[in-house]
């Protein structure tokens, strides 16, 4: 890579920095300048007063960079949401304060200015202003003995690096690692209770001895080697979180496909394998997880990204679990909302007849071949969105959204013409009977008047949940 660095003095009161650089092929960059400021010119800054704009700062460790919690500033050393002096609190025993010898940490900004920065005996101000999500404070702390202007010398805490960056460039990758093991800790209690809750679950939705026990067994593989899933999908939000979407759907791809493969052999006891029946279908949407995890493993150990996955030293933190839950909760219920629904509906038509439940189910695997563009859409889009919004650029928020949700509309309005025009058809494609037809057609033209208006409600949760 080639750098460059471009140094002017504009309109007589303004010293501007333009970096160029060049690489030979794609990599992440977050060039910045690491300026010291004394405000008098000489002596330390501890009797500077600073004020940051931020509610939350990053959690460091013992290399400084960011565990993956955001701690609150409120009563603590970290606390510059109004002016205070610099030295007033640089040697307290606040872990993060302590661990680095003074101030060390990425400020999570919630306004603007950043920070300011000011000298009492020269009447200096400084004012930082950044696009960047956080700031980093620094007091040089390891700053040694060296020569200054007039005859002034500089050594420990005599100047202050007050920086916006981005923060990925601050470790991001290392805070998201953390995060990841977190996350698969809290899948493992899913897991857990998923197989303490299988049987009254069942219980409650027939008294038929033969389902419940079926229904039994297939989820009783599923959720005690649901694992795989959960690695998949912790793997696939990190790197999505990164901007990677391509990784992502290569191992989802490689799960659907393996499992469409093991599906017919082992329900049915292909090239040699036993019958297993219910049972094989299930040891088949395991099968395709566990490869899709294999495939996202492999990609993010032998790729180049912004995380790696390191198990060393790990325990569970339960404040960071907590705080998962409590970011993840609305998609929790966003997620739950869809399955308590079909739950109540099938225990309403089931009442009327095993038909009826039946045309729930063909309506939901054709429905999915409309509504997964959508979500593809949604899943490309979020992270574009999420980004803007950190730069605060409104601009290009809003335009990515226009954007997805024109093409979530065409897709929806096609989608309704296909149930409108096409609803027998498609019911032959699951060797539909008469009274199938009957119930069906009717069904499925009615089901689909909600295709268009969930285009606006799937593209503007993306826009919130970015």
């Amino acid at each position: 890579m080639t750098v460059s660095v471009d140094i002017s003095w504009v309109n007589g009161s303004a010293l501007e920095l333009r970096y160029t650089a060049t690489s030979d092929k794609d990599t992440i960059l977050n060039l910045t300048n690491h300026s010291y400021f004394n405000l008098n010119g000489h002596g330390n800054v501890l009797t500077h007063t600073l004020q940051v704009a931020a509610d939350s700062f990053l959690e460091g460790d013992e290399n400084c960079l960011p565990t993956g919690r955001i701690l609150p500033v409120d009563g603590t050393a970290m606390d510059f949401r109004t002016p205070r002096m610099v030295g007033e609190a640089v040697d307290s025993d606040e872990p993060c304060v302590k661990r680095s010898g003074g101030y060390d940490s990425n400020f999570l900004l919630r306004g603007t200015p950043a920070a300011v920065l000011h000298a009492e005996e020269s009447g200096i101000t400084l004012t930082v202003t950044t696009d960047q999500p956080g700031v980093q404070v620094y007091s040089a702390n390891f700053l040694t003995r060296r020569p200054g202007k007039n005859g002034a010398t500089y050594d420990l805490r005599s100047g202050l690096v007050c920086v916006g960056l981005c923060l990925i460039g601050m470790g991001a990758g290392a805070a998201a690692q953390y995060v990841l093991r977190q996350n698969l800790a809290g899948c493992l209690l899913c897991s857990a209770a998923a197989l303490a809750v299988i049987e009254p679950f069942t219980a409650s939705f027939t008294d038929d001895p033969e389902i419940c026990g079926l229904a039994a067994q297939y989820m009783r593989v599923c959720a005690f080697m649901g694992i795989p899933c959960s690695v998949h999908l912790c793997i696939q939000k990190i790197l999505q979180g990164t901007g990677n979407m391509i990784a992502p759907m290569w191992f989802q791809i490689a799960g659907v496909v393996f499992n469409f493969i093991f599906d017919p052999i082992l329900i049915f006891g292909l090239v040699g394998m036993p019958e297993m029946g219910v049972a094989g279908a299930a040891l088949a949407t395991v099968i395709g997880q566990m490869c899709g995890m294999l495939v996202g493993v492999i990609i993010v150990i032998r790729g180049e990204h912004l995380v790696s996955i390191k198990l060393r030293g790990f325990k569970i933190d339960w404040q960071i679990v907590k705080d998962i839950y409590k970011v993840g909760l609305p998609s929790i219920v966003m997620q739950s909302i869809g399955s308590i629904m079909i739950i109540f509906y099938n225990m309403i038509l089931v009442v009327y007849s095993t038909t009826a439940v039946a045309v729930l189910g063909i309506y939901f695997k054709i429905q999915s071949f409309v509504f997964m563009p959508v979500f593809g859409l949604n899943q490309g889009a979020m992270p574009i969105m999420g980004y803007n919004y950190g730069a605060r650029d409104r601009e290009r928020l809003m335009a990515t959204y226009k954007s997805a949700f024109k093409v979530a509309f065409v897709v929806m309005v096609l989608g309704t013409l296909l149930f409108q025009l096409l609803p027998r058809q498609l019911l032959m494609m699951f060797d539909a009977s008469p009274e199938m037809y009957e119930i069906g057609i009717p069904a499925l033209r009615l089901i689909s008047i909600c295709f268009i208006p969930a285009s606006f409600g799937i593209i503007t949760g993306t826009l919130f949940q970015g």
